[in-house]
C-alpha cells in the first residue's frame, strides 16, 4: 500500500509516514488503493466458502474496531462514519484525544480500518 503514490491518504493528516510525505485521510482514495490490492493479490481465489459457518475473526480486526468503536455492530457505514471523523483529525489532534493509545498503533489504524472495511465487507460480503 504504501507504494501507491496516493499512500498518504490512508493516514491521518500530517502524520508523517516515509519521511517524505504527510498524511492526508481520504477514506474513499484509500478504499481504492486496498480494493485495488486485493484485487491484484487474488485475494478472493484463496478464500474458503464460509457460507452458513461460523465466522472467527481474529484479535487484529478486534482492535482496530475497537478503536473506532464498532466493536459491537457489523455496521459498514458506521464503520466508515467513524474512521472519517477520526482519521481526518490532524495526527497531533490524534495524540491528544487518545493518550493511551500506543503511537505504534494510534497511527496505523486509519490505513488498518480501510484495508479490513475493504476485506470483510466487499471481498467477504461481510453482513
Amino acid at each position: 500500500m504504501n507504494k501507491s503514490t496516493e499512500a498518504s491518504s490512508c493516514y491521518p493528516a500530517n502524520y508523517d509516514f516515509n519521511n517524505k510525505q504527510l498524511g492526508e485521510f481520504n477514506l474513499n482514495k484509500c478504499k481504492k488503493i486496498y480494493n485495488n490490492l486485493i484485487k491484484n493479490n487474488d485475494i478472493e481465489k484463496d478464500l474458503i466458502p464460509y457460507l452458513n459457518q461460523k465466522f472467527i475473526v481474529y484479535t487484529g480486526i478486534y482492535y482496530i474496531f475497537h478503536f473506532f468503536n464498532v466493536d459491537s455492530t457489523q455496521d459498514q457505514g458506521l464503520l466508515e462514519w467513524r474512521m472519517q471523523s477520526i482519521c481526518t483529525e490532524t495526527w497531533r489532534q490524534l495524540q491528544k484525544d487518545y493518550p493511551t493509545e500506543s503511537l505504534s498503533y494510534l497511527f496505523s489504524y486509519c490505513a488498518n480500518g480501510v484495508f479490513r472495511d475493504a476485506l470483510l465487507f466487499n471481498t467477504l460480503s461481510f453482513k
